[in-house]
């Protein structure tokens, strides 16, 4: 187990706050805990009688826990929010949080295997107790399937030219490490662009071992499910596949049909208000990985559904 740290700078921190509803008694979720920047912050407003569950599905979070009685930590996939609120007696809820960047904790811890920067083992695994890795994915999955990884959930512009290598490469050896799939990408890369591009690879292979986009899907409805009329979802993205993603799920009507005025809001949609929120140029500067936040905030609507 690792020693307790922060080990996370919690981005839009005083936007969050700001949407953060102070009730007499109110339920509160930070669905994505970490180092838990966003749930002491929470905890520092809310009121006595409030309380605060959070979820992450990664164990190290675990020794950031927080002691406060108003607080649970639930060691589980966010998508499981309405199971466990349910569980502890704690539906609906008022306000609802997910952050969905990665931790530097995740990029700097060597053994788990998500960053391109150092020679790592390809693993990437937010629980891990999962079988697949991204070792798995780049030794055993099909040239179908690596060329829509890398472009669905990567955007890698050279996506087929790479599974072809990949498949060449392993037939003589795995590939087992970060260095061996840089050395196959780095050949496509324009001087200068490499960061940008071995992260967009890095990053699709991630979204596939954790299964992202499914369960970002399933916490936005079970998320709708769980909130009180009234209630406010947050959501902070930091890539153009979560805003795509969450922009489609959010513009769902009750009847699943896509509402086309899904930003103006209306009696008949799930949510009667959503907005935007960016990061002031100060958060920028002071913490550069705020530059490619997005808050998306969605109220649901007081018509119960």
């Amino acid at each position: 187990m690792m020693s307790k740290q922060i080990y996370h700078i919690p981005v839009l921190l005083d936007e969050v706050i700001k949407e953060v509803p102070i009730l007499n008694q109110g339920i509160y979720v930070d669905g994505t805990f970490g180092s838990g920047g966003h749930s002491r912050a929470i905890l520092s407003i809310i009121s006595k009688k409030s309380k605060l569950f959070a979820f992450d599905i990664d164990a190290d979070a675990l020794a950031n826990e927080i002691n406060d009685s108003r607080f649970t930590l639930i060691n589980a996939n966010f998508k499981f929010i309405r199971y466990y609120l349910n569980y502890f007696d704690a539906l609906p809820a008022d306000f609802i949080l997910a952050d969905l960047g990665l931790s530097s904790h995740h990029l700097e811890t060597n053994d788990r295997g998500f960053s391109f920067m150092s020679d790592v083992t390809l693993d990437m695994r937010m629980h891990q107790d999962q079988e697949i890795t991204a070792k798995e994915i780049i030794n055993n999955y099909s040239e179908e399937d690596l060329i829509n990884i890398l472009k669905n959930y990567g955007n890698v512009s050279f996506a087929v030219s790479l599974a072809l290598d990949i498949i060449d490469k392993r037939k003589v050896k795995l590939i087992e490490t970060s260095s061996e799939l840089n050395e196959l990408a780095l050949k496509y890369i324009p001087k200068g662009k490499e960061f940008k591009n071995l992260a967009k690879i890095y990053q699709a292979l991630r979204i596939a071992v954790n299964n992202e986009v499914e369960n970002l899907k399933i916490f936005i409805e079970e998320s709708y499910q769980s909130l009180s009329p009234g209630g406010k979802l947050c959501v902070i993205t930091f890539n153009s596949l979560e805003d795509q993603i969450l922009k489609s799920e959010l513009r769902k009507k009750i009847n699943n049909k896509l509402d086309e005025n899904w930003l103006k809001g209306d009696k008949n949609e799930r949510w009667s208000k959503i907005y935007k929120i960016s990061p002031t140029q100060e958060e920028i500067i002071a913490n550069n990985r705020s530059r490619s936040a997005k808050m998306y905030v969605a109220i649901k609507n007081n018509n119960k559904v």
